[in-house]
Parts: structure tokens; C-alpha cells; sequence
């Protein structure tokens, strides 16, 4: 009987833990600047794609506040382009996402960097890219990725 509630309770552990992702905020990453979101993205037309919650996994992006992630074209629902002239200013925080295990052994979810920039008074994210961006400074080492 001992074993079944011992069994129970690790699978049940598991299962709990297996559904949630890990996310991890780096402050001080590299000095802030400011650029055109064109100029940053090499885009015409950059989108937002807004962060709405629910089901979705960005609930705890939300709760700190990040409106949504600036990306270089439309590509889902919930985008719309941004200004022409938008300027995103960078202020040197870091997001990093580890994906739950469903995220990344079913849906082939994989850890990524993002990066705080605020526009217009309201907080954003863009993608970390490899090659990373030549607009963007080093980051500190504390503020990537362990190799795997």
C-alpha cells in the first residue's frame, strides 16, 4: 500500500511539474539603447504580437506587465503592425524560457532568450536570434543559457 501512495505522489509530482515552464528574469544584461524598430528587425512592416494569456503560456509575462513580442511580420492572429517609426528602446533586462517537459518533448518546445524593450511607455519583448542581432550588445554571461 505504501508503494501505491509512494507512486501516486511521484507521478502526480511529475505531472504537476511537467506542465509548467520556467522563466527567469536577468536585469542589467548589457547598457540600454535606443533604434527604429525597422532598422532592428531589417522589416517593412514589424507586428506586434500581443500576449493575451489564458492558455497560451504568456499568464506570467502578463503579470509582469509585457504587453506583448515585437516580431518582423504577421504571421497570427492578434498582431497589428506597429508605427512607422517606432523606436524600440532597450533597456537591458533579459527573459529566459525553459519549456515545460510537454512543451518540449511533445510540442517540441525549446529554451529561448528574450528581450525587454519598451515602447511608447509600455513593455515589449524581442527574440534573441542566432546569429544575435548586431544592434544588440554582448550579454553578460549570467544573462544566457548554461550549454547543454
Amino acid at each position: 500500500m505504501k508503494t501505491i501512495k509512494f507512486a501516486t505522489l511521484t507521478l502526480g509530482l511529475v505531472l504537476l511539474t511537467g506542465c509548467y515552464r520556467k522563466l527567469v528574469v536577468e536585469s542589467d544584461c548589457f547598457a540600454p539603447f535606443s533604434v527604429k524598430a525597422t532598422e532592428y528587425l531589417n522589416a517593412e512592416s514589424p507586428q506586434i504580437w500581443y500576449a493575451i494569456g489564458g492558455n497560451n503560456g504568456d499568464d506570467e509575462l502578463l503579470d509582469l506587465q509585457i504587453r506583448g513580442v515585437i516580431v518582423e511580420y504577421d504571421f497570427a492572429q492578434r498582431m497589428s503592425p506597429l508605427p512607422p517609426e517606432s523606436i524600440l528602446k532597450f533597456t537591458g533586462n533579459i527573459y529566459k524560457i525553459r519549456p515545460s517537459w510537454a512543451e518540449a518533448n511533445i510540442g517540441s518546445g525549446s529554451r529561448h532568450i528574450l528581450i525587454e524593450v519598451n515602447m511608447n511607455g509600455e513593455k515589449y519583448l524581442v527574440f534573441d536570434e542566432k546569429p544575435r542581432n548586431s544592434h544588440l550588445p554582448e550579454l553578460a554571461p549570467r544573462c544566457l543559457w548554461d550549454p547543454e
